[in-house]
């Protein structure tokens, strides 16, 4: 009995002693970089399957292709091109930036809208026959506003 304890115990050490280092070369990969140790091989007609376990975590097995282990550790990922990450701004900064866009553009509209457009004035006509009459009472339109813009001019 004492025999096959000893035996049991023996493979297991060979066991041990036998498994490979490797390191997980698929980018991406939560092991990526880091050293696994190979605790078999499985053959398909295919591909070769591999059973890893983490160094730290043994308990821990992973199926993976073999053609993600190397001997040696890989190189560090390269640098992503930079992403264009969304600005983002608190609600009140918005606010406060939505309220100097509108600002500006009202400003713009007025100082295009500087020089009204009159209306009831006849410059291009002679003298009236008449006699000189009282000029009719000049209304600004202002372009570009709503009529509640209009309001509060």
């Amino acid at each position: 009995m004492f025999s096959n304890d000893n035996q049991r115990n023996a493979d297991n050490d060979q066991r041990r002693l036998r498994l490979e280092p490797g390191f997980v070369v698929l980018p991406g990969h939560p092991f990526y970089g880091r050293e696994v140790y190979i605790l078999s091989r499985h053959p398909t007609a295919t591909t070769v399957w591999c059973l890893i376990a983490s160094p730290d975590n043994p308990e821990f097995h992973y199926r993976i292709p073999e053609r993600w282990l190397a001997p040696c550790s890989p190189p560090p990922p390269s640098q992503p091109a930079p992403v264009n990450t969304p600005v983002v701004l608190s609600l009140s900064a918005l606010d406060k930036m939505t309220q100097r866009l509108l600002i500006k553009r009202r400003t713009e509209r007025s100082n295009a809208d500087a020089q009204p457009i009159l209306s009831g004035l006849a410059t291009d006509l002679g003298p009236n026959p008449n006699g000189p009459q009282t000029a009719p009472e000049q209304q600004a339109v202002l372009l570009g506003l709503t009529p509640s813009e209009r309001r509060e001019q």
